[in-house]
């Protein structure tokens, strides 16, 4: 490493630095003249064994299969490639590969305009708080949702933390006031307009128990990521929710997934979330459960919110 980090400084490494900073112009960054002699050596040596590792996951998935789909001759191209692959060349060649790649992801990713508006609002009412969901923007690195006592909301009106999902709790409401919301999308270039409004009307915390609870209504399943967001409105006098989920559409109440719970928004991140079925019971504070509800399932995932990670100063 001693000699890579004399060549680390020499005139040729320094062009070619030059030239992977030359890549970024036009794109109204500033970069530090000093940025790549202070991480040079760093980023080098990440460089490589990058390099390294890139070959070594294609030497073992081609070790997997028999002689015919990879020959002798094929697995000793590799090895010298593998070899060649932690020295300093190909640490430079990769770096300047990384560098197009991030290069170009500026010049053609979804932060070229504001996001679209969020589409399919919806709010569901639980225990004094609503669930509020929408469908995700691609694009979009967060979202906003605004709220007000009476229709007609604006961005003047109430708002939310700022979520990077597209769900969101509003709670310590009062029972049986109306409320309506509507949502926008954020990037690096501005806000959205907002969304269609949408309401619900949270329900009070029971003083008495009440066996006669319906099932809750509106279940909805949705995915985000990798789990399953499951929310529902609430019937009057429930206490607390338990949420199954069932292989097929008939409501079985095959497995309990959450039990016990007052809120009306439940994340399931099980290796079945895509696919399982959703039905809740409403429990009163008595412990007499409710009715189940008819069965949801997800229609499908939302794209993860767009996040560019270089490390570069706008003007």
């Amino acid at each position: 490493m001693g000699a890579a980090g004399s060549i680390a400084t020499n005139a040729a490494t320094k062009t070619i630095f030059s030239a992977l900073n030359t890549a970024f112009s036009g794109l109204n960054l500033s970069i530090s003249k000093n940025y790549y002699a202070e991480q040079s050596f760093q980023v080098l040596g990440i460089a490589m064994q990058t390099r390294r590792d890139k070959v070594r996951t294609v030497i073992a998935a081609g070790l997997a299969q028999d002689v015919a789909a990879y020959p002798l001759n094929q697995a000793k191209r590799d090895l010298i490639t593998y070899l060649q692959a932690g020295t300093l060349p190909a640490g430079l060649q990769e770096l300047q590969e990384e560098a197009g790649v991030q290069t170009a992801a500026i010049k053609t990713g979804t932060a070229t305009a504001v996001p679209d508006i969020p589409s399919s609002p919806f709010a569901n009412a639980g225990i004094t708080q609503n669930a509020i969901t929408w469908s995700a923007v691609t694009g979009a690195t967060s979202y906003t949702v605004y709220w007000a006592e009476s229709a007609g909301v604006t961005k003047s009106s109430s708002k939310l933390d700022a979520v990077t999902v597209n769900y969101a709790t509003h709670s310590q409401l009062t029972a049986g006031k109306k409320l309506y919301y509507a949502i926008s999308a954020t990037n690096s270039l501005g806000e959205s307009n907002l969304s269609s409004e949408v309401s619900a009307t949270p329900v009070a915390t029971p003083t008495s128990p009440n066996a006669n609870l319906i099932a809750p209504q509106n279940v909805r399943a949705m995915m985000v990521g990798g789990s399953a967001i499951i929310t529902f409105d609430a019937p009057d006098g429930a206490a607390t929710f338990n949420v199954y989920k069932d292989a097929t559409s008939s409501p079985t109440k095959n497995t309990q997934i959450f039990a016990g719970k007052a809120d009306n928004l439940y994340p399931y991140s099980g290796s079945d979330a895509a696919t399982s079925f959703y039905s809740v019971v409403a429990v009163d504070n008595g412990g007499h459960p409710g009715d189940q509800s008819s069965p949801a399932k997800s229609p499908g995932s939302s794209p993860a919110p767009t996040v560019f990670r270089l490390q570069f100063q706008t003007h």
